[in-house]
């Protein structure tokens, strides 16, 4: 099995500490590092509840997942294909399924103002996983706050799905509200609410608590507190949280709240080729997770270096590119990025990773056996302090990691 010495731990921990001894840089973060065999590699917590809420973070403080959520999403999804109900590639399904995805519009610039018009392609499920079907995020994109000004995509209300298209399905990538439609198609095919069929097909298997749209009472008693930093000051202050704890739309995209060591639950079951490890239950194949994890854009090797300016900067800093990596090729899978080479931490080849926009930050790297999940609550997306403890962190264990060869 994957494993870290005892050292490592310790380490890690001292430099989580050091993070979160200043609540004004890092007010409260948790570590989880899992293996194929579900074993919990490091499992810590430092720093309060909040920057006015002087409550210590425990490793079972819930947070918002934000865009963590969309891992869970694309499960479900690539559970439907398993059972034959709509296939990846299968335009005609999904317009019958959801015909608002058949007459949705795409922006272009029609005398230097951004304008609908009638969109040459169709939508694929495939395009809506790997985030090529058109559709972004208005606090990524001025044309979306120009044309749907009454659009907050983390308000959690259905007005998610009101933006049209920023190019025609399958001819670029852009990060956005897909997952969103995803969950409206499987609400569809199935005759009942996400929320419920991920409950029954991925948590209950799994062994998995403490992950919810709606959160109970109790993971409300145990639910961190939202911060903003300034991006001139970079003073930081606590704030309400953005998405409601009983938002009327079931989002794929951003609707989830966890404990951290449920979590990782589901990257110890991709690391484990479907099967949970602590169950034994098998929710995905392993082709399927072996197509999750093939890249869908190898014609874009280049697309996570755009440098996208904030069209929110409440919500994201500048984003020079998504994942520092020199001239390397990167990709994405169904719903997540992929580092196709080996990383300067140590991660091996073809990782998956993604994040959500309170800065938190998980991987699965098949290939080591290992994955984590970096949890803090801080507005906007792209915080320096949190991205150098998070990498500074699996640098730490890469270094420290005896790989497992083995299968269970």
């Amino acid at each position: 099995m994957s494993t870290i010495d005892n050292d490592c731990v310790i380490s890690i921990h001292k430099l989580i500490d050091a993070y979160c001894s200043d609540p004004s840089v890092i007010p409260g973060f948790v570590m989880n590092v899992v293996n194929r065999r579900g074993e919990l590699l490091v499992n810590y917590a430092a720093g309060q509840m909040g920057l006015d809420n002087p409550a210590p973070m425990t490793t079972d403080s819930v947070f918002w997942l934000a865009s963590c959520s969309k891992l869970i999403g694309a499960i479900c999804a690539m559970q439907q294909v398993e059972k034959g109900l709509i296939g990846l590639d299968d335009s005609d399904k999904l317009e019958e399924i959801c015909p608002e995805l058949k007459d949705v519009k795409v922006i272009k610039m029609v005398d230097k103002k951004p304008t609908l018009v009638e969109k040459k392609n169709r939508i694929t499920l495939r395009m809506l996983l790997s985030h090529t079907a058109g559709f972004s995020y208005s606090f990524f994109h001025p044309w979306l706050i120009k044309l749907f000004p009454h659009v907050d995509e983390l308000a959690g209300d259905k007005h998610v799905l009101d933006t049209a298209l920023v190019f025609e399905p399958g001819t670029d990538w852009g990060y956005g509200t897909s997952m969103d439609w995803v969950g409206v198609v499987i609400e569809r095919l199935r005759g009942k609410p996400v929320s419920q069929i991920v409950q029954e097909d991925i948590f209950e298997p799994l062994g998995i608590t403490d992950i919810e749209m709606k959160p109970t009472q109790s993971m409300r008693d145990r639910l961190v507190n939202l911060h903003q930093k300034d991006a001139e000051n970079g003073t930081m202050t606590q704030r309400e949280h953005v998405y409601s704890l009983d938002a009327e739309f079931e989002s794929f995209g951003a609707g989830y709240f966890a404990k951290g060591s449920e979590y990782v639950k589901l990257l110890a079951m991709l690391l484990n080729n479907g099967v949970g490890p602590d169950t034994g239950k098998q929710v995905l194949s392993e082709k399927s997770v072996d197509d999750m994890f093939a890249n869908q854009i190898p014609q874009w090797p280049n697309y996570g270096r755009r440098a996208t300016p904030p069209g929110k900067p409440e919500y994201t800093n500048a984003l020079p590119e998504l994942y520092p990596q020199g001239n390397a090729p990167q990709g994405w899978g169904i719903s997540f990025m992929l580092t196709i080479e080996p990383t300067d931490t140590g991660r091996g080849p073809n990782t998956g990773w993604w994040s959500g926009i309170i800065n938190t930050f998980w991987w699965v790297d098949r290939q080591k056996g290992v994955a984590g999940l970096a949890q803090s609550q801080i507005l906007p997306f792209g915080d320096e302090d949190v991205m150098v403890l998070w990498n500074t962190i699996e640098a730490m264990i890469y270094k420290s990691l005896v790989e497992d060869k083995s299968k269970l």
